[in-house]
């Protein structure tokens, strides 16, 4: 007995040190070395008493009290102590067969119940005999596991069959296909607190959107702030829990039998037991079970719960170990009774709000407990249909007791209890509405919620944050229709195959029937041993196989070897000469020179790979095999080059293809516009005649007013004809039908006025300003004299151009590239813009553009050194007509004529461009593609130019045909027809052989 109380007061000794220890690390002042010395020395005096106590407390059964423990050390799973006063774990025994112990510190063993087994003994759970179920340690029972449903078959479970979901429907949580109708009267029916707050569903989730509430919309971040557990479940160094309140630096503390009813109740697993985990803490959060569904509170404690904390105090969380260890002996009685902790001084119950998130999305840690206030109305269920559900294994066995005991009980629990000790999800449902969901999301050891909680609002956002998905691995029913549209259709494809076998057999493989020549038909009509001359006759001899031959003739002298035997008599094979066909006789010879040549391909292929490996063996024999190896780095270039080659090529086809689609989409319009006019203005000339002729043809006088009538109609077709027209004019830019000329003006060299044309001209037809203008000798054009100005649209006045002249028609100035061409049938030039009212001459052949010959900038005379060669005789001077490149004798097309100033010879214009796509020479071609000088984009080539240094015929692009554009000269909006390049500059023009059929269409319109 005295070794006794010695370990005992050596073991206080210790735990005292333990205690200096802890305080010496924090302390800083001499307050606190003095406090810690006397803590110690009242530690000593009350050594004796506290031996005295923990050497009365006996063990109780499930227990055992080890020598060198002060606390009781409760049996591990999987066995139990029947015997009180056990001093070691040998006095735990282990579980027999058929039974189990599921939890640590049981005094008897459990029976594994009606269904369940468990042949081995030692064990903490028993095994369901039927698939899909699951052992509930709490009460025994098997029930069936997520995923299964139960049967009459003896309690049998079998898989969950899901409907398919088609035509757009989508999944609910518990597996249901609804529409966008169903889903919105299931949430504004059932789910959401009222129809207007409903938002909307999410189909990836089977979850329904409703407005958060005003309460939580208004509280916000705030409630955020304050911790959101009020509630700590604290385990004591003499192993009892206490469940401790704090607030406003108050705490409050309960334990005992209270404590007892309101968790450990729920505890079957024996989590909540102390063990050796002294002063461990763990959070408790409320949760609120009312008409409304489940309120999860942020902050605030509901009067039930105050009611159990009777006397508030304040305390420092830090000295709580210090305390108890002081107090320890003062500690004694009955346990079971309501206790708190108080400094001599009580304080009135404070009256606090409650605040929360109604029907939440909850995240908790490992080992945290939450704690329902319940009734008999409203108590939560576990919602094992739910999809979200992930712990198969989970054991919901305190929810149905909770159900027995509200139903069934005089004394319903007020208070129910669940500690989460394993990761995953878990959906509870409202007994009272089963679409009032709480889903709580477990993480696993060692992870974090993404937020400070633990309750969220249950919107698409927070439940994908937290974790919450539902699953996908379901067992869907069959798809009858589709196995059944899928059986037809195999039977369809089965019929067809045996109808089309059938007819290949029909008529695909006819019988091949001996050819019968025509002569030998016709010899059978005749006996011709009568026509054989004396002494002779016909013998009919019969060819057999030689094979057959050999078999017939036993005693054959020739012995037939082992390959002729193998031959047979294939009719297929025979050629009858008779029929003899040269057709067939070069498809066979076509054929075999098809294999000859498939196989020499293949030869060659092979004799390169075997150089190639030969190659690669002999290199390391010699080093100047090295060299060899060239050829195959150039290979490999190549292929590198080809490549790049191909891409650039795919890039510029794409361009070229914009391009013409986009000319094409020009074109088109600018079709569809002129016969839209020349549509509406032939059904007003119809309309014209018809009523002309009725006019003539009516002769009596009662038909003056008739008369007056369709004159008056008459009339204002013929002035819709002739808007109509004038609008045309404008649109197509031809301006000199309406009496403005394109161009700019002339100015006076002496009074810089503009001149008109009966200023430039007098009467006969001669010039009048000498000094501004002089006719050029060899083209015939009125040409500007040097230091004439001529003013532009915009009113400013400028140096008219070398290559200009003035238009003898409309008196304008105007450049001669794209205004003039050249008549190869008279060898005169032609104006092609200004000229088209009351010009009555007809082309047998289109007219060539005409570009003004390429002259020196510093002494104004003409190039010498240019490549442009004459016509080659037989050759013909006509727009397209095929000419010889000066300069590689290529073929090429004639796109235009130029005239040398001074000799007043006539050199046709075509040339040669390197195709911007495959880099080969190609003529120069209109429409044909060409490389931007400027840009390096592709275009489209309208036009030739000459090079104003070497005089070589230059490709012109960058603009699409029938285009709007404006004038510069006369600021008048005109078409494009071509284009030419001036000073290094694109310019497009309005002129040309089309432009001046156009403009004698338009000229003639209103003569009809």
């Amino acid at each position: 007995m005295c070794a006794q109380l010695q370990q005992d007061r050596r073991r206080f000794i210790k735990q005292v040190d333990s205690i200096i220890m802890q305080r010496t690390c924090r302390c800083n002042s001499f307050r606190c070395w003095w406090w810690m010395f006397a803590s110690a020395l009242q530690t000593l005096a009350h050594g004796h008493n506290f031996s005295q106590h923990n050497q009365e407390r006996p063990c109780k059964p499930g227990f055992y009290c080890p020598m060198e423990s002060s606390t009781p050390l409760p049996c591990p799973e999987g066995t139990y102590g029947p015997t009180a006063d056990a001093v070691s774990v040998d006095s735990c025994l282990q579980c027999p067969s058929h039974h189990y112990c599921p939890r640590p510190g049981l005094s008897t063993s459990l029976l594994c119940g009606p269904v369940a087994q468990q042949p081995l003994s030692g064990q903490d759970t028993c095994i369901c005999p039927g698939e899909g179920q699951s052992f509930q340690t709490s009460d025994g029972r098997c029930q069936c596991t997520i995923g299964y449903q139960p049967t009459n078959n003896r309690g049998a479970c079998v898989h969950k069959l899901y409907d398919v979901c088609r035509d757009g429907k989508t999944r609910t949580q518990y597996g249901d296909c609804l529409n966008r109708h169903q889903w919105s009267l299931h949430c504004r029916q059932q789910v959401c607190p009222s129809a207007e707050d409903y938002q909307g569903y999410d189909g990836e989730l089977g979850l329904c959107v409703c407005r958060e509430p005003l309460g939580r919309a208004a509280c916000g971040g705030l409630c955020r702030s304050r911790p959101a557990t009020e509630l700590q479940l604290r385990c004591q160094s003499s192993g009892e829990m206490e469940l401790v309140w704090s607030y406003d630096s108050k705490v409050s503390a309960v334990s005992g039998s209270v404590l007892e009813t309101a968790f450990k109740q729920w505890d079957s697993q024996g989590t909540l037991q102390c063990n050796s985990r002294l002063d461990s803490l763990r959070p408790v959060y409320i949760v609120l079970t009312t008409d409304a569904g489940f309120l999860g509170l942020l902050s605030g404690l509901p009067e039930e719960v105050q009611r159990l904390f009777p006397v508030s105090t304040q305390r420092d969380p830090s000295s709580s170990a210090e305390e108890e260890l002081l107090q320890e002996d003062t500690r004694g009685g009955e346990m079971n009774s309501s206790r708190t902790r108080v400094n001599k001084r009580d304080m009135k119950e404070e009256e606090r709000g409650v605040v929360g998130v109604l029907n939440p999305t909850t995240c908790l840690q490992l080992g945290d407990i939450i704690l329902f206030t319940v009734d008999t109305g409203h108590y939560p269920l576990y919602d094992l249909d739910s999809l979200y559900n992930t712990n198969s294994g989970f054991d919901w066995g305190a929810f149905r007791q909770l159900k027995e005991e509200l139903t069934l009980s005089w004394t319903p629990p007020s208070f129910f209890s669940l500690v989460f000790n394993q990761p995953g999800v878990y959906v509870f449902t409202l007994s009272s509405h089963q679409h009032k969901h709480m889903y709580v999301r477990v993480m696993p050891a060692g992870a974090q919620c993404y937020e400070p909680g633990p309750f969220f609002p249950t919107i698409p956002r927070h439940v994908t944050r937290v974790g919450i998905s539902r699953r996908r691995n379901l067992l869907l029913r069959p798809d009858w229709l589709a196995t059944g549209g899928l059986l037809f259709g195999a039977v369809v494809i089965l019929c067809l195959c045996v109808t089309v076998l059938i007819l290949f057999r029909e008529y695909g493989w006819p019988e091949k029937k001996p050819i019968r020549a025509r002569y030998r038909l016709l010899q059978l009509a005749y006996h011709m041993d009568d026509y054989s001359s004396k002494g002779s006759r016909v013998i009919s001899l019969r060819k057999i196989h030689r094979n057959q031959q050999a078999r017939v003739t036993q005693d054959s002298i020739q012995a037939v070897c082992g390959d002729t035997l193998g031959e047979f008599w294939d009719y297929e094979h025979q050629v009858d000469l008779e029929a003899f066909s040269s057709s067939t006789f070069y498809s066979l010879l076509l054929t075999q020179s098809l294999s000859v040549t498939t196989r020499l391909g293949q030869l060659t292929t092979e004799v390169k790979e075997l150089y190639q490996g030969v190659l690669g063996k002999l290199q390391p024999l010699h080093p100047r095999l090295i060299l060899e190896e060239r050829p195959r780095e150039g290979y490999e270039r190549m292929r590198r080059e080809v490549e790049r080659e191909a891409a650039r090529r795919k890039t510029l086809a794409s361009q070229l293809r914009t391009l013409l689609d986009s000319q094409l989409q020009v074109l088109r319009q600018e079709q569809q516009a002129q016969q839209r006019v020349y549509s509406v203005f032939t059904a007003h000339l119809r309309q014209c005649t018809r009523l002309l002729s009725k006019v003539y043809n009516s002769n009596q006088p009662a038909c003056d007013l008739h008369q007056q009538n369709w004159m008056q109609r008459l009339t204002a077709l013929v002035e819709e004809m002739g808007e109509l027209v004038s609008a045309e004019c404008q649109r197509q830019g031809a301006w000199e039908l309406l009496g403005e000329g394109p161009g700019a003006k002339l100015l006076c060299p002496d009074s810089g006025t503009v001149l008109n044309k009966d200023q430039i001209f007098g009467p006969d037809g001669s010039l009048r300003v000498c000094r501004a203008l002089h006719c050029d000798p060899v083209t015939g054009l009125i040409r500007p004299n040097a230091h004439t100005h001529m003013m532009l649209s915009s009113c400013h006045a400028t140096a008219v151009p070398p290559d200009y002249f003035l238009h003898p028609h409309t008196g304008r100035v105007m450049p001669i590239a794209g205004n003039v061409a050249y008549d190869p049938a008279s060898s005169t030039l032609v104006f092609t813009t200004g000229s088209c009212a009351g010009d009555n001459r007809k082309w047998d052949s289109p007219l060539l553009p005409f570009i003004p010959y390429p002259t020196s900038c510093h002494s104004e005379q003409p190039l010498t050194s240019t490549h442009l060669r004459g016509l080659r005789p037989g050759q013909r001077l006509q727009l397209g007509a095929p000419m010889a490149d000066p300069d590689t004798g290529v073929p090429v097309p004639i796109l235009a004529v130029t005239i040398h100033p001074e000799t007043g010879l006539v050199y046709p214009l075509g040339g040669v461009q390197v195709c911007p796509i495959t880099s080969l020479p190609q003529p120069i071609q209109i429409g044909y593609p060409m490389l931007e000088p400027r840009t390096g984009n592709i275009v489209l080539t309208v036009g030739v130019s000459l090079d104003p240094v070497t005089g070589a015929v230059l490709p012109v692009g960058g603009v699409l045909l029938a285009e709007s554009f404006i004038e510069p000269l006369s600021g008048r909006m005109v078409r494009v027809r071509g284009a030419n390049m001036r000073a290094g500059q694109l310019v497009p023009n309005a002129g040309g052989y089309q432009r001046l059929l156009d403009c004698k269409v338009l000229d003639y319109t209103p003569h009809l």
